[in-house]
């Protein structure tokens, strides 16, 4: 089963650790530095799960995922942030699964790819 991921975030250092994290053959990683840049691939690719950060210059993690619904409404979004707590406050969604910034990359990756529940979701 082929799954397309998309990762934002303002970090490369993070786009970049989390990238290769996710690097396997039946996997398409995106990846987009602001919400602008997500939200052109999302206008232009099918995307199954959405990697965003709380906390960025032009538009906030939340507000991302519930653009991203609207263009497509059965993607699985999920929040990272430096401030768990407040993430989870801004999401006010059970569903959404947040990580603080100190997340195992295993148990994201792991939630991402299906092979495990997160520790503690939203």
């Amino acid at each position: 089963m082929a799954l397309t991921v998309l990762l934002v975030d303002d970090d490369p250092f993070v786009l970049k650790v989390l990238g290769r994290q996710l690097a396997a053959p039946h996997v398409t990683v995106f990846t987009a530095r602001h919400a602008g840049e997500a939200l052109r691939v999302l206008g232009t690719r099918r995307v199954d799960v959405l990697v965003t950060d709380q906390v960025m210059r032009t538009m906030s993690g939340d507000a991302l995922v519930r653009e991203a619904r609207h263009l497509q409404p059965n993607l699985t979004p999920v929040l990272i942030s430096g401030d768990e707590e407040n993430a989870r406050v801004a999401m006010r969604d059970e569903r959404t699964p947040v990580f603080g910034k100190s997340f195992a990359l295993r148990e994201l990756a792991g939630l991402i790819l299906g092979t495990s529940a997160p520790a503690q979701a939203a």
